[in-house]
């Protein structure tokens, strides 16, 4: 699908869950007794409020555990509980001054409990300075940017369910939704997307990546998410990217414009 088209009917799928709560008010009741203080619809509609919260929580400077608060009240969300026989490593981590990559977080829906029958994962990065207006003041800044995700080992994606980017600016750039990775396989997914400044503001000041998986391919294993925001300017832009077990690669037409930034890796969950 084309992703302008595609980042309009994902804008549809929210408009409909904002502009219509009583429609679907009646799927915000689960079966299993937790009862979602914000109406969504479906799967999608659920995974979208889920990074939108995730999303402005981290812009307010809220900690881990009032994310999780807020996820578990507003949308009867936990965090998975993390793995019991190993550590997190972070092979990818480097830092930045302009931006910070997020650590990905793993949660399952409450109401199903162990019986659910995949993972949401969402990982968020953001500018912390507008350095990027000593690029390009109005337009384009360079070519596409880019953010990804992969996994130390291969995972069961779920059908029809593909990874979305949704990102934003901080002042004038509004909500933008893109549906289609430019890569996604069992190690991860990629997304490529052009970023416009415009009155001091960039469209993708801050975002968030999510996916929904099932278990590893491989059985039961400990599996940890990763993540990689890549930024061009002038006459650089991206031209691909690449995901594998621990690994997340950009192509570009050159270098001469382009820095990257690896967040440190989830905490480790063992899935089956």
């Amino acid at each position: 699908m084309n992703k302008r088209l595609a980042m309009a009917a994902s804008c549809a799928l929210i408009g409909s869950m904002l502009l219509f709560p009583s429609a679907v008010a009646a799927s915000g009741t689960a079966s299993g007794g937790c009862t979602p203080h914000i109406a969504t619809s479906g799967v999608l509609g659920k995974r979208a409020a889920g990074a939108k919260l995730i999303e402005s929580m981290r812009q307010a400077g809220a900690s881990d555990a009032a994310i999780d608060a807020a996820m578990a009240s507003d949308l009867c969300m936990t965090r998975v509980p993390d793995s019991k026989t190993a550590s997190s490593v972070a092979p990818m981590t480097s830092s930045s001054s302009a931006v910070r990559v997020y650590a990905p977080v793993w949660y399952w829906d409450t109401n199903n409990g162990t019986r659910q029958p995949w993972y949401d994962v969402y990982v968020s990065y953001s500018w912390l300075n507008t350095s990027f207006t000593s690029e390009v003041g109005i337009g384009a800044d360079g070519g596409p940017d880019g953010f990804a995700m992969s996994f130390n080992t291969g995972m069961l994606w779920v059908p029809g369910v593909p990874a979305e980017f949704d990102f934003h600016g901080h002042s004038y750039w509004g909500w933008q939704y893109d549906t289609s990775p430019d890569t996604q396989n069992q190690d991860g997914a990629g997304f490529l997307d052009q970023d416009y400044s415009y009155s001091g503001d960039l469209t993708m000041y801050s975002g968030t990546l999510y996916t929904s998986v099932y278990r590893p391919t491989s059985g039961c294993a400990n599996v940890q998410a990763f993540a990689k925001y890549s930024h061009t300017w002038s006459s650089t832009g991206l031209t691909g990217v690449g995901v594998g077990p621990w690994a997340i690669s950009f192509s570009w037409a050159d270098s001469n414009y382009l820095w990257n930034v690896s967040g440190p890796g989830s905490a480790i969950k063992y899935l089956c």
